[in-house]
């Protein structure tokens, strides 16, 4: 017997029987677009998804060292001020 054999006879850990993604009626907007998200980022490769981690990771950076330079120049013109 193989993995792949076991893998077939495994039951799910919970009752999915009345979960569909396909069914849309009962769904609000955001549950919508979290699915649609899901679903896409799903279906990206695997280097699709490391360029779009390297350019989460660089925003990141980006922002964070905007707001610290910020920061910088507050405390240093309260300082100029007292």
């Amino acid at each position: 017997m193989g993995s792949s054999d076991e893998k077939k006879r495994r039951s799910p850990f919970t009752d999915i029987t009345n979960i569909s993604i396909l069914d849309t009626r009962h769904l609000d907007a955001k549950e919508l677009r979290r699915q649609r998200d899901i679903l896409r980022a799903n279906a990206l490769s695997q280097e699709q998804k490391d360029a779009r981690n390297k350019r989460r990771r660089e925003a990141y950076a980006k922002t964070k060292n905007k707001n610290q330079r910020e920061l910088q120049t507050m405390s240093l013109t309260g300082l100029n001020q007292v």
